[in-house]
């Protein structure tokens, strides 16, 4: 019984640390921005393509933000 309370545990974890609660709202943003939404769009390909997750994390924070 303990070894599945840790294997509950484990997947919570991974599951709450690796999503971007963030990266949605941001790409809404983008799309329904009547003025820079291209440029917005631009921004956030940047540092999603960049290859660090954390810049683009706050990429998708300051995005949001925006709004």
């Amino acid at each position: 019984m303990r070894n599945w309370n840790f294997i509950l545990l484990s997947v919570l974890l991974v599951c709450g640390c690796t999503s971007n609660r963030y990266e949605d709202r941001a790409w809404e943003v983008a799309e329904t921005s009547a003025t820079n939404g291209d440029e917005l769009s631009r921004f956030l390909e940047h540092y999603r393509d960049g290859g660090d997750r954390e810049k683009y994390e706050a990429a998708c924070f300051k995005a949001y933000k925006y709004k």
